[in-house]
């Protein structure tokens, strides 16, 4: 509608389903997470943000990366 903010319009071109999966990514990282669609089909860049050390190294424990201590 006529109400849509910038950022609303910009979520509109992304594709259902990729939205979609920005929305549960993020709240099974329990962080902003970000699906930026690439120029070649099938390819993007996923954008996770944190904010603390604890945050960054909590989510590479989720992606079951061992850090070198």
């Amino acid at each position: 509608g006529a109400k849509e903010s910038g950022g609303a319009a910009a979520k509109a071109l992304m594709p259902a389903h990729l939205a979609d999966l920005q929305k549960r990514l993020s709240e099974h990282l329990g962080t902003k997470v970000a699906i930026h669609p690439g120029r070649a089909k099938g390819s993007a860049k996923l954008v996770i943000d944190f904010y603390s050390i604890d945050q960054f190294e909590g989510l590479l424990r989720r992606m079951d990366f061992e850090m070198d201590e």
